[in-house]
């Protein structure tokens, strides 16, 4: 049994000891499988979360492109809506300002399915600060309108396919248009509009010359505040920032110097009543191409830089407007307009050039008492002839003072039956003695020159400084001898008694008589004028009984001889006293004259240069003038850059197509009204544009440009001129606006308009969607399962006009957003 025990022993250990060991190596094996079990489940869950993050990602990847696929087709059907009714402006409370979504056909269609039959509400949340104000109040009421007509539209794997194809998701839009607003760019100054920005070259510089008044929009709580607000900012983004930035809500500008300059700060107090915005949109970009545009061709005429073409040539379409012969001088008197020169480079033409201007001549003459020669008894006779010149220098602006005096060298007189060479011929006899014939004696001495400045004297007509008229005392002689002549005949004693009448026929005007700065011409009395025109008797010794007086009709055109009118009485020192006609074209032309003496600062300067008929000047409001007015550049810098680049981004426009009558009143409100530029109040008074009258020039736009369409639209920014308001005889005429101040209202507000400025708002919803088993391509709500939805929204330009090799409206996304991340 020894031998037994000791197998025993080396066979083993007890048995519960193997017990324990297995149980130990149970629990490890059990470990190590629970291990590989969590290990398993954690690679499943993973799995699982990759498989549902991959799918995530694939869904928003989807919504995205679904998203922008929805913007492209909204911008495209839009822009075809409006082209296919040649629209440059939506109609106001139409479907083409706030256009929603219909499907173009109707496989693409679910069969007229709305977004409100799905609960969608578009236009709630952040995208009410993106959306004007006006499409939320009646008549749009968007908030229900829009759900309840935008339609969905499929997404479709194969939207070629007549047949339906997988659908992929669908999408909803409604455009807002948002063309007629005004820009916040227009409340800033110009110089601190995108005053730092390297872009300025291309789109963001501000070409207008207007800083918009916003007292006129509902919106405007505090214009004042408002404006103080833009200093250093370099324009807005959105309509949102627009709003949040001026709705009381302090900010500080400081963290965004892309957007604002360092130094602004934000303050308390509203601007703008965010609830109400809906006249104000954040940037107008525009583009200048000049010229008139072509459907056939989808081209724009080249446009001409002021002065590079013929004047002749440019003004062409208007030469009804022109006096005959108007060719042989009007280019030189747009250079006597443009040039820096102080002399014109004539005085035979209608002269644009601030120099003191010959307006009325007075003429009267007396025989004094005869002396006697005490030898032969006979007499010497005199003549007194008193010479009165009188100037008119109706230019106020404060660009046309001149410092300098003028010189008028006194003109010769002949006196005698046949003229001599004299500038001034007194046809005159004595019939009393035989032979009759007299003359003056060329030896008597002229009287001195005239000094003559250059004074606008409160609009009134003037007499030369110091000595105001020229005195000759000329002595007579007789060319020929009196026959038989007595033993002591002395030529100079050569009457023989002292009681002979002179017969004075007529005195005319024989050669020019000029008034000078040094030795250059600047204006002239002509030649073929008669100053008395009828004869008359004079007698010795007797006292002046009549004055002749000869007034000119326009000073302008003081170098035709058939513009001197004789008057009855001197009218010296005063506006000339004729009426009729020409009183009713001098009001209505304006008492003011302007010269620029530089380039023009626009086409519109074309308004000082007259026509050559008494008080005319250019009428730049006639539809042929527009034409000719939207086809020039005055402005080097934006000729330089549209030589080059074919076009010029602006932004800080206004649409004159707009059908916002608060947004055209503003923009003339409150605008200067002075016949001249930089003219002082207390020199020329005139009060700014008042509210009714900025009011009735905005209807009567609105009038001309109702329908929106191409052919009725304005197509260059200054094409408002042709509404009726702005004719002769119009509406502003009898407020009364004078011409030139119905023009200034065309040269204050020029680079203000563009029909160019033509935005639209894009609002977007769009849903992924994953069908089921059942039906393919057909939607079945029990069936497919919408699997994602994404928002944006969007400022959209759109250029009106096709151009392009292939003629299309451009289009470009101004600012985009999504709503929903």
């Amino acid at each position: 049994m020894k031998i037994s025990s000791d197998l025993h022993v080396r066979s083993g250990r007890p048995a519960a000891t193997r017990r324990n060991q297995q149980g130990v190596a149970l629990i490890v094996v059990l470990g190590f499988l629970s291990i590989m079990i969590i290990m398993a489940l954690a690679f499943l869950t993973q799995a699982r979360v990759e498989r549902q993050v991959a799918s995530a990602t694939l869904e928003a990847m989807r919504g995205r492109q679904i998203l922008r696929t929805a913007l492209n087709a909204a911008m495209n059907d839009y822009s075809v809506e409006l082209a296919a009714h040649q629209l440059v402006m939506p109609p106001v409370n139409t479907d083409y300002d706030m256009f929603t979504s219909i499907p173009p056909k109707p496989i693409m269609g679910m069969g007229g399915r709305t977004i409100g039959q799905d609960n969608i509400e578009l236009l709630v949340g952040e995208v009410e600060d993106w959306i004007p104000r006006k499409y939320f109040n009646p008549p749009y009421n968007a908030k229900t309108r829009v759900p309840a007509n935008a339609e969905w539209i499929l997404v479709r794997d194969d939207p070629s396919s007549s047949q339906p194809s997988r659908i992929l998701g669908r999408y909803a839009y409604v455009c807002f248009d948002m063309s007629g607003g005004v820009d916040g760019n227009l409340v800033a100054r110009e110089s601190e509009v995108a005053g730092q920005d390297a872009r300025v070259a291309s789109n963001r510089i501000r070409r207008s010359v207007r800083q918009m008044p916003m007292g006129l929009l509902p919106e405007a709580v505090n214009p004042s505040q408002f404006k103080s607000y833009r200093r250093g900012w370099k324009g807005f983004d959105s309509l949102q920032t627009l709003i949040k930035l001026t709705d009381g809500k302090a900010q500080d500008g400081n963290d965004g110097h892309t957007r604002w300059q360092p130094e602004r700060k934000e303050i308390f107090g509203a601007g703008l009543a965010s609830n109400l915005v809906s006249d104000v949109v954040p940037f107008s970009l525009s583009v200048y191409r000049g010229g008139r545009y072509s459907r056939s061709s989808a081209t724009w005429s080249k446009p001409e830089f002021c002065g590079a073409a013929p004047w002749t040539t440019v003004l062409s379409p208007i030469q009804s407007q022109f006096a005959p012969g108007w060719q042989a001088w009007v280019s030189n008197a747009i250079m006597d307009f443009t040039s820096s020169s102080p002399y014109p480079i004539g005085t035979d033409y209608p002269s644009p050039k601030n120099v003191p201007m010959f307006n009325e001549i007075n003429m009267s003459y007396r025989l004094l008492t005869p002396e006697q020669d005490p030898v032969s008894g006979w007499y010497k006779y005199t003549v007194e002839v008193t010479l009165t010149v009188e100037f008119w220098y109706p230019f106020p602006s404060e660009d046309n003072v001149r410092s300098g005096t003028y010189n008028m060298p006194p003109p010769t007189l002949t006196g005698g039956a046949a003229a001599g060479d004299g500038q001034i011929w007194m046809q005159m006899v004595m019939p009393t003695v035989a032979p009759p014939l007299v003359a003056f004696d060329p030896s008597a001495a002229p009287p001195a020159a005239l000094s003559v400045e250059a004074k606008y004297n409160n609009g009134r007509p003037y007499l030369a400084t110091g000595t105001t008229n020229f005195v000759y005392k000329i002595p007579l002689i007789r060319p020929v001898p009196p026959s038989p002549a007595p033993p002591d005949y002395n030529p100079a004693y050569p009457f023989p008694n002292n009681v002979s009448p002179l017969l004075v026929n007529m005195v005319q005007v024989r050669k020019p008589i000029y008034l000078r700065a040094g030795t250059n011409n600047v204006d002239m009395i002509p030649p073929g004028l008669t100053i008395q025109p009828v004869a008359a008797n004079v007698m010795p010794g007797a006292p002046v009984t009549k004055v002749y007086v000869q007034e000119v009709t326009d000073p302008r055109l003081n170098h035709i001889p058939g513009q001197w009118v004789l008057q009855g009485a001197p009218s010296l020192e005063a506006r000339n006293t004729w009426g009729g006609s020409t009183l009713n074209k001098f009001m209505a032309e304006g008492t003011n004259l302007y010269c620029r003496n530089a380039p023009m600062e626009t086409p519109a300067d074309l308004g000082y240069i007259s026509t050559g008929k008494e008080w005319e000047t250019i009428d730049i409001c006639t539809p042929a003038a527009a034409d000719v007015l939207a086809n020039l550049i005055a402005d080097p810098n934006l000729y330089a850059t549209f030589s080059s680049n074919k076009v010029f981004y602006t932004n800080g426009t206004i649409n004159p197509n707009t059908r916002s009558s608060n947004v055209l009143a503003c923009a003339f409100y409150d605008l200067a009204t002075q016949e001249t530029p930089n003219t002082k109040t207390e020199v020329v008074g005139a009060n700014p544009l008042d509210e009714a009258t900025a009011r009735l020039l905005a209807q009567s736009i609105m009038d001309s440009t109702v329908s929106g369409t191409i052919d009725n639209a304005c197509q260059a920014g200054s094409d408002w001129v042709r509404c009726a308001a702005m004719q002769q005889g119009g509406a502003l005429a009898a407020i009364p606006l004078n011409n030139n101040q119905r023009e200034s209202l065309v040269r204050n507000t020029w680079g203000l308009f563009s029909p160019d400025n033509s935005l639209f708002t894009v609002v977007v919803v769009a849903q992924t969607i994953k069908e089921g088993p059942n039906n393919v391509g057909t939607w079945n709500a029990a069936d497919d399962v919408i699997t994602g939805e994404r928002r944006a929204v969007a400022l959209v330009w759109r250029d009106p006009y096709k151009n392009g090799v292939n003629p299309h409206h451009e289009m470009l996304v101004r600012m985009f957003r999504y709503l929903n991340d």
